[in-house]
Order: structure tokens, then sequence, then C-alpha cells
């Protein structure tokens, strides 16, 4: 067996998602004695586990590949890590220099005091990147700088993993926020919600009952409908009702400053959702619901699916036990602009094809951007478009009942450690809705000019 390539000292206290307990020794002990079959086969276990699809367990199975001598495959795993899950540039150099370290025939060795510092800081920064789920609002300057999520490097990041609670723990969920958060904002558990508003004058439980119960009723259709496992923890709620106090709120409950752009965010290492809503207008906080609820069993779904989704349920009604979207909603407002100005719009093979860094940050460059290159390149339309392309493609789905299907073919596809070289993300699509690209997107089109009156100018 060839030497290990790269030995990790991952003394790190906290993990990006809180719900999954790794035995980091034990991870690093199979490691250092390149018992690297084990470590697949325990990694592959908490990847199936509650909320196991996340970067850290592919890591962990990236570096037991390259310490079986198996490149290609770790090889594919570090490029899935960068396209699914991380867009921050320090995750971006760790994950580039394990890759090239695992591509080399000699065993190198890095300081360990280095690398524990280093990685340390690097999960701190991919708690943002990785784990927080944003909701981009309108755009009326597409040329305005779009920030990232920036995160206080004083927050206490081991706060996050005292708020998982289970439901029967709710009394105890509501004392810890009520604790935690300076006394202006108002607390009060209903359900298996724990609600935040900015002041305690909001606060009366009784008023509380019908958004609990409204929704609980949608999480439950989520994970029905979807075939995911129902989680027993407490989600919080913050309801800021603008985005000034959303601001607010994103720094005080985890150390981030949020995008200007952003009216939303969910977090998934302590099961909360962040909106400008109020409990009479619940859209934004129903969408990063839905990332929460997607993660437990499919983590891994790109982006172009889980944003559309998710979008999806911004502006809904019901229709007897199914929740379903509004015909007329206001991102097609984002598609008629970009049509009446005759611009290029993306296909849904190039939406299909982007990884989060195409999706999120630009659409059309293949590379993940640095920090200076996200803040010279990006154009928010863009952005925008592809939100919106997402999302029509989603509704587009719906009027063909298609998403159920399109879903079980993402949740059925095996981690892309094990995926041969030629996979292609369009074949899975096509498989799962039974027809060709070329003809999903002349229906498509043609369903966009019928309903909507939108002629699209696809590149």
């Amino acid at each position: 067996m060839r030497s290990l390539l790269v030995i990790l000292s991952l003394t790190v206290s906290w993990i990006v998602n809180a719900q999954i307990n790794y035995d980091h020794a034990r991870f690093e002990r199979l490691l250092k004695e390149e018992r690297c079959a084990e470590l697949v086969e325990e990694a592959l276990a908490v990847r199936e586990s509650e909320y196991g699809k996340n970067w850290m367990t592919d890591y962990y199975l990236s570096l037991a590949m390259c310490c079986l001598g198996e490149v290609e495959r770790a090889g594919r795993c570090f490029d899935a890590i960068l396209e699914d899950y991380s867009k921050d540039p320090n995750v971006y150099n760790l994950i580039t220099s394990s890759r090239n370290s695992c591509s080399r025939p000699a065993e190198i060795r890095i300081d360990n005091s280095f690398v524990s510092e280093f990685i340390t800081a690097t999960f701190a920064e991919a708690d943002v990147s990785s784990s927080v789920r944003g909701k981009m609002g309108y755009v009326f300057n597409c040329d305005q700088v779009m920030s990232q999520f920036q995160l206080d490097p004083t927050f206490d990041q081991e706060e996050l993993t005292k708020r998982i609670f289970d439901i029967s723990e709710l009394d105890e969920a509501e004392k810890y926020y009520k604790d935690y958060l300076p006394k202006k904002f108002g607390v009060v558990g209903q359900g298996r919600f724990v609600f935040i508003l900015p002041s305690k004058r909001d606060v009366k439980r009784n008023h509380f009952v019908r958004p609990a119960a409204e929704l609980e009723r949608i999480y439950t259709f989520f994970y029905k409908y979807y075939g995911v496992r129902p989680s027993n923890k407490v989600i919080a709620v913050y309801l800021m009702g603008n985005k000034k106090r959303l601001a607010e709120a994103a720094q005080i409950a985890h150390g981030i400053n949020i995008p200007k752009e952003n009216i939303g965010y969910s977090n998934l290492s302590d099961l909360s959702v962040l909106g400008n809503s109020t409990k009479q207008g619940m859209g934004t906080i129903v969408h990063e619901l839905f990332h929460l609820m997607i993660r437990t069993d499919i983590g891994d779904i790109p982006a172009w699916l889980d944003e559309g989704l998710a979008s999806l349920y911004e502006e809904s009604h019901w229709k007897n036990d199914t929740l379903r979207h509004n015909k007329r909603v206001w991102r097609t407002t984002v598609l008629r602009q970009h049509a009446k100005r005759f611009e290029w719009m993306p296909s849904i093979k190039h939406l299909i094809a982007g990884n989060w860094s195409n999706f999120q940050y630009h659409g059309s460059n293949d590379e993940l951007l640095t920090v200076d290159e996200y803040q010279d390149e990006v154009n928010a339309c863009d952005v925008a478009l592809n939100y919106a392309m997402a999302k029509h493609l989603m509704m587009f789905f719906d009027s063909r009942d298609l998403i159920p299907s399109v879903i079980q073919a993402y949740k059925e596809r095996p981690s892309r450690i094990f995926e041969g070289p030629d996979f292609d993300p369009v074949n899975v699509l096509e498989e799962a809705i039974a027809m060709p690209i070329e003809q999903l997107q002349d229906e498509f089109n043609h369903w966009m000019s019928r309903e909507y009156n939108v002629n699209l100018n696809i590149r």
C-alpha cells in the first residue's frame, strides 16, 4: 500500500454540521495507520445518516481514496466538493492543495501544527460557504457589487452546537434563545419551531398557533412528497420584517454579514431559517425551510435543483393536501426583462451542467472565482436570471408531475467518488424524465411562450 500523502491533525471541536458527530480521533488514526478501506466504509455510513451528505464527509472519503492509491476517484471527489458545496477561497485552496498532493507519487508530509491551524480556520469559513443558503431578492441595478456572506472571525462557532434540540426539548430551546439573544428580541416556542422576532412587543403565544400549524403542514408535505426522512429537531424561525433587522439578526445569531441583495437564508449548522418575513407573509421562510428539509437526505443536489425547488414554493397555495406554486410569480419579470432586451439566456443543458459557483456567482465562468474576481466579474442580473430560469423549469416540471421522479433520480445517485469519469449530469435528468434534453428544451420554450408570453433567447 502506498504511503499516506497528507497527514492531518483534525483538532477541531466543532463541525460544519452540528447534527453529525464525527469521531475525528478515530478517522485521523485510520489515516495515519493507512487503514483506509475502513475509513471509506465508515465515512460512507456517515454519508447515509441524517444530514451526512456534506463536504467534510466527502473530504474524508477523498483522503481515504488517496491513501488507497485511487487517485482518479479521489480527484472526482475533490472536484465534487468544490462544485457541490464550497464557494469559499480558503476551502478552494485546501481542496486543490490536497488534490495536487494526492496526484504525486512521492510521499508528502505537511507540518501538523500548520495544517491543524489552517483546517480549523477553513472549517470556520466553510460554515458560511457550505452550510448557509441564501435567497436573492429583486435586482434593480445589474452593475451593483454583489458581496458574499462574510464571517466575523471572533464569533464563537461552538455556540452553534448548543442549538440542536429534539422537539421534546422545545421549552429548553425557547429558554436558550431567550438567554442568548439581546433582551429586546421576542422568542416563543410552538410545535417544532422557535419563532424569533425583533421585538418582545410582537410576541403573544396564541398568535403563533396558526403560523406554526401552517409551517408544520408545509414541512410534512415536503418530507412526504420528496420521500426524505423527517427530522425530530427544533427549527429556529427568525421573522425579522425587513432587511435591516435581518442583517442585525444574522450578525448576532451567526456572526455573518449578509449581502445587501439577500432577503433570507438558512443555516444547516443550527437548523435555522431567517428572513425579512412576518407571520402574515412567510414566503421567504418557506423557501429556506425547503433547503433544510431536502438536505436531510439529499444534501448534494445541484444548485439549479436546490434553488429552483426552494424558489418554487416562495409563492404557493394549497390544492387539497398538495402545495402548488402560484402561476403568477415575481421572478417571471426577470425573464421578461431579459427577453425584452433580447439578451441571451442559459439553456437547460447549460444550467444543469454548471456548479454552485456558476449558479450563484456567474452564469458562464467554469472556474471558481476568487473574491477579487467575484467582485469584478459578477453581474447581479446574471445571477437573478439563473434563479428565475431554475424556478420556471421547476414550474414546468410541476405542471407535468415530473418533480418526484427527478428528485428520486438525484436521491439515488451515488457519491461522485464512485461515478465514472464520463459521468454526465444531463444523463441523470434525461433518464428521470424519459426525454432527451433537446426535446425538453423545445417543450419548455413552447410552454414559456404559451403560459407567460416569454420567448426565451437561448444561448
